[in-house]
This record gives structure tokens, C-alpha cells and sequence, in this order.
């Protein structure tokens, strides 16, 4: 496995990640129709968009045999909750690849970067019922905020997993 910065040309694969992805983690909790309207053409666009503009994201993918397999991107934390200053934007790997180290190492070398940018407290917003929460409770995770979120028409619960001094971890 190769886990490397994401560079324009990877935009079409993060796209086809990040729509697998969600229609297999979120079917029965996202509607489907709104799972349905997910256009990885669409997406590959925004990929470009995201990759090229002068941020402070970083955005990294995972490969395995040369195939990206999945990635994640993270930053300063958008929305401020007490005592986190990173936040964890995204993180996706294809269904048949989970459970297999990717998304672990996707978090470590995300924590690499964010404590490179003198970030050292992690935030990752998630939607309650998806069922990779007990991947984040594994990686050391702890509830640390609530909220709502609109998607598809439909208010749905979000939790906010923790993680404090991620800069002293082994995540690999």
C-alpha cells in the first residue's frame, strides 16, 4: 500500500471513492434517492476544484497494486469546538478494501500532517449511525460533540469523535 499527498490527476478516482463509498456506508440511512443523484462525473469536478485551490486541506490518497483505493482530507477545524484545532474533513475506502489497513493508515498519515501544520487535536464529524463509529472508537476516539445535519432533504444526528495529542500515537 502507497499512501501519498493527492496530486489533479487522482480527482476521477477520489470521486469514484468518495460515491462508492457513500452509497455503501450510508444505504438505509442516507435516502436513497439522494444516494442515487450522486454523480461521480460531478464529483471528479469538485476533486479538481479541492486539489488545485490554495487551502489549508490536505487531501491524501491510498493505493494498493497501483488502484487508489481510498483517501482523506483534514485541517484547521471549521466549526470550533472547546480544545480541538484539526479536524478530520473526510475518509473513504472502498468497501472490498476496508478492514484491511488503509483507513489506518490514512489516519496516521493525515495525523502526520495535520501535527506538521502544529495541529495536535483531531475532531471527525460523522453521521451517528454510520457503521465505520466503532473504527474511530478502535483508533482511540471519543464522543466529544453533537449535532444535526441536513442531507437529502432530511435532519439527520451527527457525532463528533475526539482525539487529543495526536501528534504522541502510533497510528500504523
Amino acid at each position: 500500500m502507497i499512501i501519498r499527498h493527492a496530486v489533479l490527476a487522482d480527482a476521477a478516482s477520489i470521486a469514484r471513492v468518495h460515491v462508492v463509498s457513500w452509497r455503501a456506508a450510508y444505504a438505509g440511512i442516507v435516502s436513497q434517492a439522494h444516494l442515487d443523484s450522486l454523480d461521480e462525473a460531478q464529483f471528479a469536478k469538485r476533486w479538481q476544484h479541492w486539489i488545485t485551490s490554495e487551502t489549508s486541506s490536505t487531501f491524501c490518497v491510498a493505493a494498493v497494486d497501483g488502484a487508489l483505493c481510498g483517501f482523506a482530507s483534514a485541517g484547521p477545524i471549521r466549526k470550533p469546538i472547546s480544545f480541538y484545532d484539526g479536524e478530520l474533513y473526510a475518509i473513504y475506502v472502498l468497501p472490498e478494501m476496508q478492514r484491511q489497513g488503509v483507513g489506518r493508515g490514512l489516519f496516521g498519515y493525515i495525523a502526520d500532517e495535520l501535527v506538521a501544520q502544529k495541529l495536535h487535536h483531531l475532531l471527525l464529524w460523522s453521521l451517528r449511525d454510520n457503521p465505520s463509529t466503532g473504527f474511530y472508537g478502535r483508533l482511540g476516539g471519543e464522543v466529544a460533540a453533537e449535532d444535526l445535519l441536513e442531507i437529502g432533504g432530511e435532519t439527520l444526528p451527527t457525532v463528533a469523535f475526539g482525539w487529543k495529542d495526536i501528534a504522541n500515537r502510533n497510528w500504523r
